[in-house]
């Protein structure tokens, strides 16, 4: 199911006046250190650029859908335990310590 148009642009803009405020906040800040102007534009560009290109990744990686998730990421019985949320929700966390319970004893550790 695809979202509609304007949520993508909403949120673009949304994200990209974080960002504008962010930056606006630091320049503020770094301006009311009382940091001598070599330093202030230093840190200020630095931070900006830091900023920008981690923005600019996202975006790069939402692009790529990096972030999308799948049906199959999180499984109940997953061995290594990583399905605890799951079970938990779906009710099945009683049985998932018992059988987890049952494997160590089979395993020697328990």
């Amino acid at each position: 199911m695809s979202a509609p148009t304007y949520v993508t642009y909403t949120v673009l803009i949304a994200s990209i006046c974080m960002l504008m405020v962010l930056l606006v906040g630091l320049k503020l800040a770094i301006d009311r250190a009382g940091w001598n102007e070599t330093e202030r534009v230093s840190t200020s560009r630095t931070a900006s650029a830091a900023f920008i290109v981690w923005y600019a990744l996202a975006l790069v990686l939402a692009w790529a859908e990096f972030f999308r998730g799948a049906a199959d990421r999180l499984r109940a019985d997953s061995p290594d335990g990583r399905g605890r949320a799951l079970a938990a929700v779906s009710g099945q966390a009683g049985h998932l310590s018992i059988c987890r319970h049952q494997r160590r004893l089979q395993r020697g550790c328990g």
